[in-house]
């Protein structure tokens, strides 16, 4: 076996790629509700202490559906941004930060602000 030492920018590319890889699954969640489907981009979130990573949820809107689908975490730690899917805004990112390692469930909710219908997906939150 050759071990190779890797310097300078492709140091940094490496590191790049490494950190980008370590941050998420390459699976999603899915969970659907009358009119509209919520995705997570990824099972699994991992982040050092004191940073922070991010998510997508997606919604995918049942055909001519105009309601308003309103998102909340569990987590205090985690945002969403934008805070509600519509027709025209589709996705959110879910970015979380913590201080304190250990791993945590995060659910992500969207509820139709019409129908009252709900949808949930998960991902887990390992902070190390």
């Amino acid at each position: 076996m050759t071990r190779r030492i890797v310097t300078g920018a492709a140091a940094a590319a490496l590191a790049a790629c490494l950190s980008a890889c370590q941050n998420t699954s390459p699976s999603s969640f899915s969970t659907s509700a009358g009119g509209f489907t919520l995705t997570i981009s990824a099972t699994t979130l991992t982040v050092a202490p004191g940073t922070a990573g991010t998510l997508t949820v997606t919604g995918v809107l049942s055909a001519g559906l105009t309601d308003t689908i309103a998102l909340t975490s569990n987590l205090g730690a985690c945002s969403l941004n934008p805070t509600s899917l519509t027709a025209g805004v589709t996705s959110a990112i879910v970015s979380c930060s913590s201080l304190t390692p250990g791993t945590t469930t995060v659910t992500i909710s969207g509820l139709d602000q019409t129908t009252s219908q709900s949808a949930s997906a998960q991902f887990t939150l390992i902070v190390s």
